[in-house]
């Protein structure tokens, strides 16, 4: 899974409209959404018709895999989600565990 961090998209989004972005990402991650909220990047999941699934309350997310995903809160806390969004377990906060 790839992960999509503030840090990896900063270029992209001085470079680029929102939307252009939002286009960018949803033809990438194949379903992913991101917002500038209070001045924090926020990540979430549309579907392919660009609804929001999952909206954008995570700091970092990656892309889903066999139906789930994993993603981070802003206390720093890791989560294996499913496509609705629910939270299926706590991961251990180690980036590397699967």
């Amino acid at each position: 899974m790839n992960k999509m961090t503030s840090e990896n998209i900063t270029k992209m989004i001085n470079a680029m409209s929102v939307e252009e972005l939002k286009e960018r990402l949803a033809a990438y991650m194949q379903a992913f959404e991101c917002e500038v909220i209070d001045g924090e990047l926020k990540f979430g999941f549309i579907d392919t018709n660009g609804d929001v699934i999952i909206p954008c309350i995570w700091t970092e997310a990656d892309n889903f895999s066999d139906g789930h995903a994993r993603v981070k809160d802003e206390d720093g806390n890791w989560y294996t989600i499913d496509k609705s969004g629910n939270v299926i377990s706590t991961d251990d906060g180690n980036e590397d565990s699967e």
